[in-house]
């Protein structure tokens, strides 16, 4: 089961097809007690859940930070600039997030 210290962000998508849970979550690099804080120490996870346990699925959860910008390999991806509020969405086989940031 995940760390309970993360904050669960958006809403969840279920695939009946696996019963996988898909979500994100958003945290600190360092989430021991008295670690940074700030948005330059915030970080992103894609995980996938099992919809029967909560057992987290095999190669998850990933890391999104320092995944660089489809559009400009100059940019990356950066958890402390970054908000994910609207639900995830999963279409043939493909998950997909909606994020907002600022740099």
């Amino acid at each position: 089961m995940p760390d309970l210290a993360l904050i669960f962000i958006g809403t969840p998508i279920i695939d009946p097809a696996t019963d996988t849970i898909y979500l994100f979550s958003k945290s600190y690099k360092d989430p021991n007690p008295g670690g940074p804080t700030g948005y330059l120490n915030g970080m992103y996870r894609v995980w996938a859940l099992s919809a029967i346990d909560l057992s987290t699925r095999t190669g998850f959860p990933v890391i999104l930070d320092g995944h660089p910008a489809d559009n400009d390999l100059g940019k990356y991806f950066h958890g402390g600039t970054h908000l994910q509020r609207p639900s995830a969405h999963l279409q043939n086989g493909i998950l997909y997030g909606g994020f907002a940031g600022h740099w």
